[in-house]
């Protein structure tokens, strides 16, 4: 294959972009690249649902306000987003993405390239939902594309788990898991109590509708582009947080999936999992994934294929960034020492295990009965008792996700790396995504920070409290151990039985 002869930056020169999902984890961060490193791209319009009591320039200064953009407002301070940004006010639920007729218009003159990033990814949503959000929603962004008259790329994101019903996935396009024309039908016209009863009929043997309505949109991907439009299915493994500066340090803006329960564990409120030790967790970061989406952009852009391709985001052949789940529990204890998070709520610790009868005990004596009794003394003292509301929904994410923390898959990623060779060299500073140099230690501790600053909002300067308090908290929890062992020796002790054992030894005597 013949090497490119433009850069990345000159590819999107003047090119105008329409993106769905703008204002989600992955959106926001495909923006900023965007704008900060092809600074003299065209107009980036965004599809936002409309918000009671919110204007659409309102919620483009409340994305563009979050610390993601800081470093991009340094750079080029005289940058204005109203001019470059352009809110669309639409629906993935709706039937032409619920756009105006002058709007659609618009994207259909001017857009070169679609980035369909939105999705449902709620792993309990009814099949109806989902469907109509990922698989409809697909189809609308789809015949988008296919009207638009000047359109050099489509590229949809899907997800690696869209194949999870097989322990080995490579860069292609599988049988579907039903027909997206008869699924679209079925969520249009079935009474949705009815389709919750048949819900698990119809996505067997996916876990979930989100993976089941992922993997069949990839079919309206391929079958509505095919010979007509370059396509790109780009499949992410987890998305976390931040690796490198692109463009700061561990940045992460949601609770989602393992984020979630990295976080109860070193508040110190989640005790114990159901999972594998042996998992090897298949994660990339967000800057990572955006480099390679933006990067297999341009190369789609530039070979313009006729068959849609495939492209997996994943980890699968970067050792340090695979360690199994016991190995990432200790360093996970370690990170938390060193950077513990404010008022936790007790000293950190899970218990990881494949007994579903130990994680059921464990969780009401651990997790559920002393929330309940925080809770009690929160409410006598006037104030709203919040942990036992926690402690229900983390049971519901643990649900969720245990059949993906005791099961491993491969996902081959060769045209991710075929892809890098093929980056210019004047291009690799801005968009090289090479992370095998890593080691975990450095990635958990710039994750821990990130969490605090981005997610919890607790500033640097508090770390020495939250060390001291971290500290009581140890010692306090030494305390209790010993407490309830002294506690279980007494009660043992006091049983007739073996009083009566004392007194046949000491009548020996």
């Amino acid at each position: 294959m013949e090497p490119h002869k433009i850069s990345i930056p000159e590819f999107f020169t003047g090119k105008n972009i329409f993106i769905t999902g703008a204002t989600g984890f992955m959106g926001k961060a495909l923006i900023e690249k965007l704008l900060r490193s092809c600074p003299a791209i065209g107009t980036i319009y965004v599809l936002v649902r409309p918000k009671k009591g919110k204007e659409l320039q309102e919620r483009l200064q409340q994305l563009t306000a979050n610390a993601l953009y800081d470093r991009l407002k340094v750079e080029q301070p005289n940058l204005k987003f109203e001019d470059k940004i352009k809110p669309l006010a639409g629906e993935m639920t709706a039937l032409q993405l619920g756009l105006s007729a002058t709007d659609r218009q618009t994207i259909v003159d001017y857009v070169h390239v679609i980035y369909h990033v939105a999705a449902s990814v709620r792993f309990d949503d009814s099949l109806k939902d989902a469907t109509i959000m990922n698989v409809r929603g697909t189809r609308e962004v789809c015949q988008l594309s296919l009207d638009t008259k000047n359109l050099q790329a489509h590229i949809h994101v899907s997800t690696a788990f869209a194949n999870c019903d097989r322990p080995e996935a490579g860069e292609v396009l599988y049988p579907p898991s039903m027909d997206w024309r008869q699924l679209i039908e079925i969520a249009e016209n079935f009474n949705p109590d009815e389709l919750a009863i048949l819900g698990e009929k119809f996505i067997s043997p996916m876990p979930n509708t989100y993976c089941f309505t992922k993997n069949v949109a990839e079919h309206v991907v391929n079958d509505m582009c095919m010979g007509r439009i370059p396509a790109k299915i780009f499949r992410p493994s987890i998305v976390v947080s931040t690796m490198n500066e692109e463009p700061v340090v561990g940045w992460i803006d949601n609770f989602n999936g393992p984020v979630g329960i990295l976080t109860a564990y070193s508040k110190g409120i989640m005790r114990t999992i159901y999972a594998s030790l042996k998992y090897k967790p298949d994660y990339i970061p967000v800057d990572v994934a955006t480099k390679a989406l933006i990067a297999c952009t341009w190369d789609l852009a530039l070979r313009a294929p006729t068959v849609p391709e495939v492209l997996q985001c994943t980890s699968y052949s970067v050792d340090w960034i695979r360690p199994n789940l016991e190995v990432l529990t200790s360093l996970a204890l370690e990170v938390q020492r060193e950077f513990p998070l404010n008022d936790i709520v007790w000293y950190p610790s899970t218990n990881v295990t494949t007994s579903t009868t130990i994680c059921y005990v464990r969780t009401v004596l651990f997790m559920l009965l002393p929330s309940l009794l925080v809770d009690g003394l929160l409410k006598v003292s006037g104030r709203k008792p919040i942990l036992t509301r926690l402690q229900k929904r983390m049971y519901v994410a643990q649900l969720a996700l245990r059949y993906f923390l005791n099961n491993e898959w491969l996902y081959s990623n060769d045209n991710l790396l075929a892809l890098q060779k093929r980056i210019l060299a004047q291009d690799f500073a801005d968009w090289d995504y090479d992370f095998a140099t890593y080691d975990n230690q450095t990635y958990l501790c710039q994750c821990a920070l990130g969490c605090r600053r981005y997610l919890l909002k607790e500033p640097d300067d508090t770390l020495p409290r939250a060390r001291r308090h971290a500290v009581r908290m140890y010692w306090l929890n030494i305390a209790v151990q010993a407490m309830f062992v002294c506690l279980l020796m007494w009660i043992v002790c006091r049983m007739d039985f073996v009083q009566g054992g004392f007194e046949k030894i000491s009548g020996g005597f």
